[in-house]
C-alpha cells in the first residue's frame, strides 16, 4: 500500500515537538522523501526499522531527480515525530496529526453495539473493519498468563508488528473496566503485561461477570473467538487451543475451546492441540461437532511444541488462498461452528519432542500430586515445563506464536479479497 499511516506512540526525531507532527508508516509502506530526510531517519532509527530499503523514485513512475529524492520502505510499524512540512514534501502527500491529537485519538475509540453488548473498537481497527480490510483478532491470555513480563509484552508488539506486516491489522482483545476492548493501546498492553495473572483468565463463562462487575480480564481461545464473531472478525491467530485434558474419563475436563468451534464461525490459526492434552479424543470431538480441521503445508496435524502429533488432520493445504477459499465455502454454506488450521512449528524453534513430551509426563504428575485442577493446571503445566527444559519450550512457544501470525495475517487478506470479490446478492441461473 502506498503511503497508508495511522497513529501510535511517539518516537523523536525532531529537537522541536511544539511544531512536530505524530506519525506512523505501516507494513510495507511506502514514501518518497528528501534525501536529507532520509539520511536523518536513518542516523535516528536505524536500530528502530529492523526490515527497511530505498528504491528508486523512478520505479513507481514519478519523474524527478534521484539525487535528491528517495523511495523508503519500511515494513514494520513505526512511529515518528517530524516537522509539519513532512506532510507537503513526500509524495503522495500525507495528512499527520499533532502530538495532543494524537493522545486525544487513544480516548476516542469508538462503540459498537451488538444485541445491546458495547466493543470498544481501536481508532485502527474501526477503520479497517469500516473500509472492509483484513483484520486478525488476537487473544490476551498469553499475554497475562502465557510468559513472564516483560517477554509477554514485547512478544504482543512483536506479534501486532508481524500482523501489520503482512497486510492486515491486529485486534487484541481483552475486558478492562468491564469493557470489552477490540484493539487495544501500547499503555494497556503494558498494563495487562505487568498485572500477569492478577488479570481473571476469562473464557466465554466468565463474561457476563466481567461486564456486570466492571472487572478486568484476559481472554482465553473461546472468549476471543465470541468476542471477535461479534465485532465482524473471522480469523483469529493464539498459541495453541485447548482440548480434552489427559484423564477427561474421570475428571470431565474438556476445555471450553471445543464448545466455541463447535458454535462460532471463526477461523482459529493455531500450532495445533497444545501437547498437554488428550489429542486424539481432542481431534475426535471436533470431528463430532463438524469442525474443519487442516494442516497446513504438512499431513500431520501439529502438536504445539512438535510439529508432528502422530495423527492426521481431515486435509492438509498448502497455500493460504487455498484455506481462505475452504472458509469462504464454509461461510456460503452457513455452516454453525468455527475452522481449525494447525501450523507447525518451525523447524529451527522446536523443542526435541521427546525431551518436551518427558517434560510434560513430569509436571502432570507434580500437577496430580500437589492437586492442582481446573483453570489453574495449564498455567502450572506451562510454567514447570519451561523450567524442567530450561527455557527451551518459552522460545519456542514465541516462535510458534510470531509464525501464525504471519500465516493468519495472509489467510485474512486472501479471504477479505474473496469477500470483496462476492456478488452482493444472490444469483440464480438455471440448469441446461
Amino acid at each position: 500500500m502506498l503511503g497508508s499511516v495511522a497513529l501510535r506512540r511517539s518516537v523523536s526525531l525532531t529537537a522541536s515537538k511544539r511544531s512536530a507532527s505524530v506519525l506512523t508508516i505501516l507494513s510495507a509502506s511506502k514514501f518518497v522523501i528528501p534525501q536529507a530526510l532520509l539520511q536523518q531517519i536513518r542516523n535516528k532509527h536505524n536500530d528502530a526499522l529492523p526490515s527497511w530499503r530505498e528504491t528508486k523514485r523512478q520505479e513507481f513512475g514519478v519523474c524527478q531527480s534521484r539525487s535528491t529524492t528517495r523511495t523508503l520502505q519500511i515494513s514494520s510499524c513505526r512511529t515518528f515525530v517530524c516537522p509539519p512540512s513532512f506532510a507537503s514534501i513526500c509524495h503522495p502527500p500525507l495528512q499527520l496529526r499533532t502530538a495532543a491529537q494524537q493522545q486525544k485519538s487513544f480516548s476516542d475509540s469508538a462503540v459498537m453495539t451488538v444485541g445491546g453488548i458495547q466493543l470498544k473498537l481501536s481508532p485502527e481497527v474501526e477503520l479497517a473493519l469500516k473500509e472492509g480490510r483484513p483484520v486478525v483478532a488476537l487473544e490476551s491470555t498469553i499475554i497475562s498468563h502465557g510468559m513472564p513480563y516483560p517477554q509477554n509484552v514485547e512478544t504482543a508488539r512483536e506479534v501486532e508488528e508481524i500482523v501489520r506486516m503482512h497486510g492486515a491489522v491486529p485486534a487484541t482483545i481483552c475486558v478492562l473496566g468491564g469493557e470489552i476492548r477490540v484493539g487495544v493501546s501500547d499503555t494497556e498492553l503494558e498494563q495487562l503485561g505487568q498485572l500477569g495473572l492478577k488479570v481473571k483468565k476469562t473464557s466465554t463463562r466468565d463474561l457476563p461477570l466481567l461486564l456486570s462487575s466492571g472487572g478486568d480480564g484476559a481472554t482465553t481461545v473461546s472468549a476471543t473467538m465470541w468476542v471477535a464473531n461479534l465485532a465482524g472478525i473471522g480469523v483469529f491467530v493464539t498459541g495453541g487451543i485447548g482440548g480434552v485434558h489427559r484423564g477427561a474419563s474421570e475428571s470431565g475436563d474438556i476445555s471450553a475451546d471445543l464448545t466455541e468451534l463447535s458454535r462460532t464461525p471463526v477461523t482459529v490459526i493455531c500450532a495445533g492441540v497444545k501437547s498437554i492434552l488428550d489429542i486424539r479424543r481432542t481431534l475426535e470431538y471436533l470431528e463430532t461437532v463438524g469442525v474443519s480441521v487442516i494442516s497446513y503445508g504438512t499431513k500431520a496435524f501439529p502438536a504445539f511444541f512438535s510439529p508432528d502429533s502422530g495423527y492426521q488432520a481431515q486435509a492438509e493445504l498448502h497455500t493460504p488462498q487455498q484455506i481462505a477459499q475452504l472458509v469462504k465455502s464454509r461461510n456460503d454454506l452457513q455452516l454453525p461452528g468455527g475452522t481449525v488450521v494447525g501450523v507447525p512449528i518451525p523447524a529451527q524453534a522446536a523443542a526435541e519432542g521427546a525431551g518436551v513430551e518427558v517434560a510434560i509426563q513430569s509436571a502432570l504428575k507434580e500437577a496430580e500430586e500437589q492437586q492442582i485442577e481446573g483453570q489453574a493446571v495449564t498455567p502450572f503445566l506451562l510454567q514447570r515445563i519451561k523450567e524442567i527444559t530450561g527455557g527451551t519450550s518459552l522460545q519456542s512457544n514465541i516462535a510458534l506464536v510470531k509464525n501464525n501470525a504471519a500465516v493468519g495475517a495472509k489467510i485474512a487478506v486472501e479471504l477479505a479479497t474473496l469477500q470483496r470479490q462476492a456478488p452482493p446478492t444472490p444469483s440464480y441461473s438455471r440448469g441446461a
